[in-house]
């Protein structure tokens, strides 16, 4: 191995001497021209080329790592467990696409998902007992339906994909979740209302379909810790009013307590909802919706604090984070914590003009605290956050990389996945090389102006105190 070693360095050795020997036989010019030639290469290939990961702006997590590309700007499904992350996303193919990831941010499975599909979107994923993935998304283009299917975890199905909306249903927003007990709960948004309906582990239906809340759109549910689950969603009131609305369903009993208004929006035109979201902790509900005005073109996140056994004490606030406007696309954690995590996208004045991944903490009701946790170059979007049984946050998210091009990219705070993804790569080197030769050029070429606009005053001054022998112009003479 000794000799090995030595024989590459003795080569490497004798290639640059030979390439020393070279340029020093070459004029000046040429080699003037050679490293110019390198300077606009390097400085084109730096700002023309994606980073291999995207770059971090916390020291808690680790760097993106780009997993594939979707033409679909919405949120991908995932889960994390002890050992592994699972993603589906819909892929430039428009077709399902699977992936999953070890602690170490190794992909270890990334192949599609045969299924049939027609215009798929917007898939759903829960972890199931033992090694199974419970998926659903809306499939369709003209008559949209809600389609599930049970995979194991190399991305395989099990069972053939089956139906679970009603005939003649137009779905619009699906979410699913699975109770310990084995059963997936699923609820979704369609023409009369939210529906539910429950399956089994193998897939099969429990009960039959109902229409649990009518006139409901957009819902988002959450899991505390006594099994029962909380609904928030939608209603229009008029055609510029809508009304967010809080419940708790009872999935042994299958009754939905009186469902209470948390809150009234106005929209006005060019306004409309972009994301709506539930978070627990330990002792109150958070509910986060964020409004996009295009006439404007500003975006912002308001939500709601109440305590869990008295929602109708709700407190409407708005979300302000220091040196982050645009706020949009509220992700909270699944589940019931002392400390809940959101995670949204929003512009970073600290970093730049593009939309970065921030999260937010909350606890006992109040805000904690945010972090910025990406730094890219590209708008960041639609975050999905996850934690594992371990504590370790996961975060997946997508990259603008051209028009209806977006990368799908992954994160997380497991020193594995720090480790194996913030190393230094030659994108770094070269974006550093660029980046102070470019502050280096703009120095040097504004360096005369600044001399021709300071040297008649420097002058006039000097010309002042020899004149005077006066420092300042306070003496009256």
């Amino acid at each position: 191995m000794t000799g090995i070693t030595d024989n590459v360095q003795s080569g490497l050795a004798d290639a640059t001497s030979r390439l020393w020997n070279v340029l020093r036989r070459l004029p000046y010019r040429t080699i003037g021209l050679l490293l110019a030639l390198a300077f606009v290469g390097l400085t084109w290939w730096g700002y023309s080329a994606s980073p291999p990961y995207a770059p971090r702006a916390s020291s808690e997590w680790s760097k993106g790592l780009p997993v594939g590309e979707t033409s679909l700007n919405e949120t991908s499904g995932a889960e994390a467990t002890t050992h592994s992350t699972y993603l589906v996303w819909v892929d430039l193919a428009r077709q399902l696409h699977y992936a999953r990831l070890n602690r170490a941010a190794e992909v270890v499975a990334d192949t599609f998902i045969a299924v049939p599909t027609f215009y798929p979107r917007s898939p759903q994923l829960a972890t199931g007992l033992g090694n199974v993935l419970h998926l659903t998304w809306i499939d369709g283009e003209e008559q949209a339906v809600l389609k599930y299917v049970r995979l194991d975890i190399t991305g395989r199905p099990q069972i053939d994909p089956v139906v679970v909306s009603l005939p003649g249903d137009e779905v619009e927003l699906a979410r699913l979740v699975h109770r310990s007990e084995g059963e997936v709960e699923i609820f979704w948004s369609g023409t009369a209302g939210i529906f539910h309906t429950t399956l089994d582990e193998a897939g099969e239906l429990v009960h039959p379909t109902t229409l649990l809340v009518p006139g409901g759109a957009t819902p988002n549910v959450q899991f505390d810790q006594q099994g029962k689950i909380h609904i928030a969603w939608i209603e229009a009131e008029t055609s510029f009013n809508q009304s967010i609305h809080y419940a708790i369903f009872d999935p042994e009993r299958r009754i939905l307590s009186r469902p209470i208004q948390m809150a009234s929006v106005f929209l006005r035109v060019g306004q409309s909802f972009d994301g709506l979201d539930l978070a627990l902790d330990d002792e109150y509900g958070y509910i986060f919706w964020s409004i996009t005005d295009r006439r404007d073109g500003a975006s912002w996140t308001d939500y709601v604090t109440f305590p869990l056994g008295n929602p109708s004490a709700a407190v409407q606030s708005s979300l302000k984070l220091r040196g982050v406007e645009f706020i949009q696309n509220p992700f909270a954690l699944d589940g019931q914590r002392s400390t809940t995590f959101v995670a949204m996208n929003g512009q970073v004045s600290s970093v730049g003009q593009s939309s970065q991944i921030v999260l937010a903490l909350f606890r006992q009701g109040q805000f904690a605290g945010h972090q910025v946790v990406t730094a890219s170059r590209d708008a960041s979007l639609k975050p999905v956050l996850l934690a594992d049984a371990l504590g370790e946050l996961h975060l997946v998210w997508i990259d603008s990389s051209g028009f209806n091009r977006y990368r799908v990219l992954y994160a997380s705070t497991t020193d594995q996945a720090i480790q194996a993804l913030n190393v230094i790569t030659l994108w770094d080197v070269a974006n550093t090389i660029v980046g102070s030769a470019m502050s280096l050029t703009l120095v040097i070429a504004f360096m005369p102006l600044i001399i021709a606009w300071s040297l008649l005053p420097t002058m006039w001054i000097l010309a002042f105190y020899f004149a005077t022998h006066e420092e300042n112009l306070g003496t009256l003479r």
